[in-house]
This record gives structure tokens, C-alpha cells and sequence, in this order.
């Protein structure tokens, strides 16, 4: 039962960021600024941190998230 409200917060907690997000683009103005080469190597280096972070949040629950579509251990196999 504990993964099923683990699902259910991080599920909520999606909706939440992605909402604001929303929210967040709706409301944005537009600037006129200048970017330099710099930002560019940034946004790449956060794009390749938040994959390698996310990466390793799976590897680490793997066995958590397997369980959600696995087979369970207690069951016994065709008898």
C-alpha cells in the first residue's frame, strides 16, 4: 500500500510543476537581453546534469519501480 501513495504524491507533485510551468510561460514577457556564448555551454551543462541526475533517481529506485510491473515474490508459479 506504501507504494501506491508514493505513486499518487509524486503523480500530484507532477501536476503541480507542470502547472506552474504553465503558468509561468503565460505569463512571461518578452526581454531583450543579450546572450553571450557562455549561456549557451550553461543551459547544455544543466540539460546533461538534470539527464545524468535523473539517470541515477532510476537506478537508485530501480528495484522500487520494477516491483510496480514485476511479478511478486510470494506468489508461486504455475502449480
Amino acid at each position: 500500500m506504501i507504494r501506491w501513495r508514493f505513486c499518487y504524491n509524486f503523480g500530484m507533485l507532477l501536476k503541480q510543476v507542470l502547472g506552474l510551468i504553465v503558468v509561468w510561460c503565460v505569463l512571461a514577457k518578452p526581454v531583450h537581453a543579450y546572450l553571450d556564448p557562455g549561456s549557451g555551454s550553461y543551459l547544455i551543462q544543466m540539460l546533461i546534469a538534470g539527464l545524468v541526475g535523473g539517470g541515477l533517481f532510476i537506478k537508485t529506485f530501480w528495484t522500487r519501480i520494477k516491483s510496480l510491473w514485476g511479478e511478486k515474490k510470494n506468489e508461486k508459479k504455475g502449480s
